[in-house]
């Protein structure tokens, strides 16, 4: 058992308990305060929270419990309480395991820890533990308990500071991987991006998280490509107006640029390096469309608003999260990644050192 407060969970080593950090940042970020009783889905049912309020019981009327499947992050929100906790070697079985519900029940010796508002308590499966007991007087007591799986899939980290990026890719991959951003991984600093291509971008991206980290984790570098334009914006896309261009200015630039012009071809491309034990391994995904004479739309983010692909008679600004995300060309690269991740396509299109050579 670990018995720590909330604000000293950035000490603790992720990799022992893969999805810990998810859990307490999703501890951090949620009112507790205000939040109903129930459960609530953080990754599906590897990892969900359930929240109780309740009364503490007498010792007497207290049950050791351990459990299998899951392993415990209990948070203390209101009240206290004493928490009792014993080696599971140590124990005998008074009620055999319960699979539907992933819980055994024990009697033996156990020492009992004052577990305060603001402290948490992780609990692994080898862990017997008796919750709710009365401190010196019964009170009440709001507590969260977040149930991670034992061998939860490590989390995917994204190498991006671009909020809009990391929610497509989690909606987009949801399915197959979790996706953790790389701040909560523990990667604060920003990203260089000064490569000349968009393969040499997220592999530049990519390499900085992984070399601080050491684990695996994937970067996008995307771009317009306008055929009026040569090319243009293309890598230099986020920042056509100038270094410290907004998704306005780069829009306004665009439509300058295109003034008179009759060609409204283009094409949005997503490049995506993904760094498995720092071995590079690429994925592309395009999507033909044409630029328009005045901006669309209030969703999305860069050029959606002036970007109609072709068949559609929206922009992308235009679409829902679900319309847009189900034919984007960051959709594409990422299902590719996603097919790689599951292991059933021997994707390896992996750069040499000449292939990533990004001299133009």
């Amino acid at each position: 058992m670990i018995l720590d407060t909330l604000s000293h969970w950035h000490q603790y080593q992720m990799d022992v308990l893969p999805g810990l950090s998810s859990a307490f940042t999703w501890l951090e970020e949620t009112d507790l305060q205000q939040i109903k009783p129930g459960r609530y889905p953080i990754d599906g049912d590897h990892i969900f929270a359930l929240v109780s309020d309740y009364q503490t019981k007498d010792g007497d009327e207290g049950k050791w419990e351990a459990h299998e499947v899951y392993a415990d992050l209990q948070y203390v929100v209101q009240g206290s309480e004493l928490l009792g906790y014993a080696p599971l070697r140590e124990m005998e079985v008074i009620k055999p395991y319960d699979e539907e519900n992933d819980y055994a029940l024990f009697d033996g010796p156990g020492e009992f820890v004052h577990f305060a508002e603001g402290m948490f308590a992780i609990l692994m499966p080898q862990d017997a533990h008796m919750p709710g007991i009365a401190f010196e007087t019964p009170e009440p007591v709001r507590k969260v308990v977040i149930k991670i799986r034992i061998g939860y899939r490590t989390p995917l980290v994204m190498a991006t500071g671009n909020a809009h990026k990391l929610e497509e890719a989690r909606q987009i991959l949801g399915k197959h991987a979790f996706v953790t951003s790389m701040t909560q991984a523990g990667f604060s600093e920003t990203l260089e991006e000064n490569e000349t291509t968009l393969e040499g971008n997220a592999y530049q991206k990519a390499l900085q998280v992984y070399e601080a980290l050491g684990v695996d984790c994937f970067a996008d570098d995307t771009g317009l490509e306008v055929e009026a334009l040569d090319g243009k914006p293309g890598v230099y896309s986020a920042r056509f107006a100038g270094p410290n261009a907004t998704y306005a200015d780069n829009c306004k630039k665009l439509l300058a640029d295109l003034d008179g012009v009759s060609n409204r071809r283009a094409t949005f491309k997503t490049v995506i390096c993904y760094l498995e034990k720092g071995r590079p391994i690429m994925a592309e995904g395009e999507i033909h469309g044409t630029i328009l004479d005045a901006p669309r739309g209030e969703g999305g983010f860069g050029y959606d608003a002036l970007f109609q692909p072709d068949g559609m008679d929206k922009t992308f600004a235009e679409m829902s999260a679900e319309e847009k995300n189900a034919i984007s060309h960051r959709r594409l690269a990422l299902d590719t990644l996603a097919i790689y991740l599951q292991g059933d396509l021997g994707l390896e299109e992996v750069f040499d050192e000449d292939d990533l050579n990004t001299e133009e």
